[in-house]
This record gives C-alpha cells, sequence and structure tokens, in this order.
C-alpha cells in the first residue's frame, strides 16, 4: 500500500529589482515526521531581464528572460521501519538550471521557450509554445515537449512521452 509520508514545511523568498533585472530567491525546509522521508532544504535564486528597448526594436511588447538555479540538499536521511524507499529519487529541481523567455508580441499573441536542464543526470526538458488571445477570455495554446536523459532521472523517465498538444482555457 503507498503511504504518503507527513511532512512539515517552512518556506521564505525574496526578490528585488534594480533597472531591467528582477533578482529573486526561494527556500524551503521540508521536514518528515518520525524520518518518514528525507528532511531537506530546497532552493531557487536567479534573475529575470526585461529589455524595453530590445522590445521596441523588435516591434513587439515584451521580451522577457529568466534564468534559475534550483538545488537541494539533504539535511536527514528517511529511516523509518515501513517507509522503505525516500522520494529523493523521484523529487524535481534538485541540480537543475532553469530557463525561460517570453515574448508578448502583442496583447493577443505569446510565445514561449522553457529549458529544464538538469545538471546531476544529463537530463532536458524543452517546451515550446505559442498562444493566442480567440476571444475575451478564451485562449488556444499550442505546445511541443521534448524530453531526453538518463531513466534514473525524472525528466528521462518521460524520455520516450516526447508530445504536441493544443489546450484551450476558457476563463470566466
Amino acid at each position: 500500500q503507498k503511504k504518503n509520508p507527513p511532512v512539515w514545511r517552512l518556506a521564505t523568498g525574496g526578490t528585488a529589482t534594480w533597472r531591467d533585472f528582477e533578482f529573486h530567491t526561494e527556500i524551503m525546509y521540508n521536514s518528515a515526521i518520525n524520518n518518514t522521508d528525507d528532511d531537506y532544504i530546497s532552493y531557487t535564486g536567479g534573475l529575470t531581464y526585461s529589455s524595453e528597448t530590445l522590445s521596441s526594436f523588435m516591434g513587439i511588447d515584451l521580451i522577457q528572460s529568466r534564468i534559475d538555479y534550483a538545488g537541494e540538499q539533504i539535511t536527514k536521511d528517511q529511516n523509518h521501519e515501513g517507509y522503505y524507499f525516500s522520494s529523493r529519487e523521484i523529487r524535481q529541481f534538485t541540480n537543475d538550471i532553469l530557463f525561460q523567455l517570453v515574448m508578448q508580441i502583442n496583447d493577443d499573441t505569446n510565445a514561449i521557450y522553457f529549458l529544464d536542464a538538469s545538471l546531476a543526470y544529463n537530463a532536458w526538458h524543452h517546451r515550446i509554445s505559442g498562444s493566442y488571445r480567440l476571444y475575451p477570455g478564451l485562449v488556444a495554446e499550442c505546445f511541443v515537449e521534448l524530453f531526453d536523459g538518463d531513466d534514473q532521472s525524472f525528466i528521462g523517465r518521460w524520455k520516450d512521452n516526447n508530445r504536441i498538444g493544443l489546450k484551450l482555457t476558457w476563463t470566466f
């Protein structure tokens, strides 16, 4: 029978801006009750750059890039009778570089590229998408997702599941 270990979480984050840059960080301490999973600290930090000059030059409303590093530090290994494996092998963002490029062409049209590069497992997840607002409240998005990496990694388990999709979002 599958058991989800009970945990306590404490998290904080912060952001600061300077000119066209935003610096941000988040940190979370995850403590499993009775050692049913690892205790660990997960963290991310990075910066976002928005360029009005480049956007104007390209004739679009906005171009924005973001890069982050996400990591994890285990503070106590899982050790509990009845819980044989920790969640360590399936946790995302344990040693990853994340990158996103957003181009808002106009109020109705967006293009986004996202990359998750797992440094620990040499695994990659690419997502390329474009969206268009058909009517107020109705947005169509077309996307492509590509996965590659070691079978032991979260991303690598998806490597045979590359996909193309169409998503409609209706907000009311």
